[in-house]
């Protein structure tokens, strides 16, 4: 758990999560404002030694079917180059409707994770894959765990009015 004061937040992050953004990478954590209701996030990095791809879009596809697509808003991606390569992310809050479907992401689901950008695509390998499916599954147990303690005793969106 980390706090941003001056954001006043809390960040909650799964024990299989890498804080090293050391390859390309897709991973979840919870973020959760003073006095709000928790968010589930799913932060995208890509990083190559070569160049840009010009990160646009995150897909998931589970037993065949695309469970999540996001679009990523040109300005809303981060960028950097350094001397080890470029630096792409995009951090967004899953829908409830992205929720729902990554709930039913097992150990066994056959998992697919690509980034698509101007330039192309990146199909994320299976260790990749494999620590993703761990990693949202451990994010949505807190998730779920800190919405149910926060239930009822946070302003709801009515009561702040």
């Amino acid at each position: 758990m980390k706090r941003d004061a001056f954001r006043k937040l809390f960040f909650f992050t799964p024990p299989t999560f890498l804080s090293i953004n050391a390859s390309t990478n897709v991973h979840s954590y919870i973020s959760i404002k003073d006095n709000d209701a928790p968010n589930l996030l799913i932060s995208t990095y890509f990083h190559n030694k070569h160049g840009w791809l010009f990160i646009e879009k995150l897909s998931i596809m589970a037993d065949g079917d695309v469970i999540l697509e996001q679009d990523f808003p040109h300005s809303g991606v981060k960028r950097d180059n350094s001397s080890i390569g470029v630096e792409e992310s995009y951090d967004f809050v899953v829908a409830p409707q992205q929720l729902t479907a990554l709930r039913k992401v097992s150990s066994t689901t056959d998992l697919k994770i690509r980034i698509t950008g101007g330039k192309g695509y990146y199909t994320l390998p299976k260790d990749r894959v494999k620590e993703f499916k761990e990693d949202i599954r451990q994010s949505i147990l807190i998730f779920d765990a800190i919405d149910k303690a926060v239930a009822g005793k946070i302003p709801t969106t009515e009561t702040k009015s």
